[in-house]
């Protein structure tokens, strides 16, 4: 079948119209337009700028979520 100008194979729209079909789709697929989400370093930058320099993240000493976890 195809949608647009994408070819879905038959056991794709076989397995949704079952209710069997699972997407898994990485944190990266939000970046692009529309919706434009930063990632994962980018949402932790701009979180660190709003809490007015109390805390600093020191991204080569630290992981990501354990500063957000500190906040």
């Amino acid at each position: 079948m195809w949608i647009g100008k994408i070819e879905v194979p038959e056991e794709l729209i076989n397995a949704q119209a079952e209710r069997k079909l699972v997407i898994f789709a990485g944190a990266g697929v939000s970046m692009s337009p529309p919706s434009n989400l930063p990632n994962f370093e980018k949402l932790v930058r701009k979180v660190e700028s709003k809490t007015g320099n109390l805390l600093r993240w020191e991204s080569e000493k630290e992981a990501p979520d354990l500063f957000l976890g500190r906040l």
